[in-house]
């Protein structure tokens, strides 16, 4: 008996799941992250989410150098070219590589989180995953809670004035990000 690979399996699922909610009147898009299909940072992955059945896609914004691959305006026209063609949605952005180049200790991470905001708003994307797991956990760090906060407030106001929100994704306990979300006082920051 073969198996089933495991992303088809589970979009096979959550499809069923879908198709049950939309007949009890729901509405339910399905999306994926590009990684996990294999396309971090390609925008080949518009056209697989929609052979696997997705509405849309979350988007890495990868880092080229010293900055976003996506500063490309040839890159950015194609993806949203693809989107367009393929019926698919930008859902939002993510900065993977926030894991290994934390925004608590390496300055590239805000910069790149600023070129996102730039590109975010430039492309119609509202939310950027803002990743603390591997060397930016902050899990028992204050002085790491201290400097995300520090960038936050830095990076907030352009935000805002942008209309995209960063959202932070962590190990953290609810009341550790209601505080991070307290001090840092901005509607342009939320938790995924």
């Amino acid at each position: 008996m073969s198996k089933m690979p495991v992303i088809p399996a589970v979009l096979a699922a959550a499809a069923l799941a879908a198709a049950f909610l939309a007949a009890a009147g729901l509405q339910v898009r399905l999306g994926v992250c590009d990684w996990t299909i294999g396309k971090a940072g390609d925008p080949a992955a518009l056209a697989l989410a929609k052979n696997l059945g997705c509405d849309g896609v979350q988007i890495s914004l990868v880092p080229k150098g010293d900055s976003l691959a996506l500063l490309d305006p040839a890159l950015r026209r194609t993806f949203l070219e693809t989107a367009e063609r393929t019926g698919v949605a930008l859902a939002s952005f993510a900065i993977g590589d926030l894991n290994d180049v934390p925004l608590k200790s390496d300055p590239r991470a805000e910069k790149w989180l600023a070129e996102g905001i730039g590109i975010a708003a430039a492309m119609g994307v509202r939310v950027i995953l803002v990743p603390f797991f591997g060397k930016g956990d902050l899990k028992g760090d204050p002085a790491g809670v201290d400097a995300v906060v520090d960038a936050l407030k830095r990076l907030a106001p352009s935000a805002r004035s942008k209309g995209v929100v960063l959202a932070l994704e962590n190990w953290l306990s609810a009341g550790e990000n209601i505080t991070i979300l307290e001090r840092v006082g901005s509607p342009a920051v939320r938790i995924y």
